[in-house]
């Protein structure tokens, strides 16, 4: 019989310091003292064209730093998903928000990786606003798509809460 053993690895509450679930995913990630097995990141190589940045994996996630002051100040998590990356997380630090992270990363990883990137199946209003100002900025690379056919849908039938339909960025 085999039995599993349950674990918290941290609790977050965003009342307290908004900024513990960044810091702790940097710690995590980044320890010299890393779990054994499937839950070990790696550093990999940074992304190319930005500020100075992390990033790290354990083969299911890939979550991707920008660090100021030796200090994580947004965060980047991504899946392997359909033939590229989904992003499954964003989150910056409380005192950068606004400055206008994402777009530049999701450029940046779709440059590098020469992978789509797609949305998550949901989306926070911010997150929308993200794929919004991508749309806007890049055209001609960022489509609605309906992932269990293939096709190519209007981006703005993306909004309706059906988690088959995604948007996504193409590499150029």
């Amino acid at each position: 019989m085999l039995i599993r053993e349950i674990k918290a690895v941290a609790t977050y509450d965003p009342t307290e310091n908004p900024n513990d679930y960044l810091v702790q995913s940097y710690s995590r990630a980044s320890s010299e003292l890393q779990p054994f097995g499937e839950k070990a990141f790696t550093k990999i190589r940074s992304i190319g064209g930005m500020q100075t940045n992390e990033v790290y994996t354990n083969g299911y996630i890939t979550s991707i730093f920008i660090i100021k002051d030796k200090l994580p100040i947004f965060l980047l998590n991504l899946t392997q998903f359909s033939k590229g990356f989904s992003t499954t997380n964003v989150v910056v630090h409380s005192e950068h928000t606004g400055k206008g992270f994402a777009v530049p990363t999701y450029v940046a990883v779709s440059k590098q990786y020469r992978v789509p990137l797609y949305s998550f199946g949901t989306h926070t209003p911010a997150g929308d606003r993200i794929w919004q100002t991508l749309a806007k900025q890049y055209p001609d690379r960022v489509k609605g798509i309906h992932i269990k056919t293939g096709e190519t849908i209007d981006f703005a039938d993306i909004q309706n809460g059906d988690f088959n339909t995604r948007a996504v960025l193409f590499p150029q």
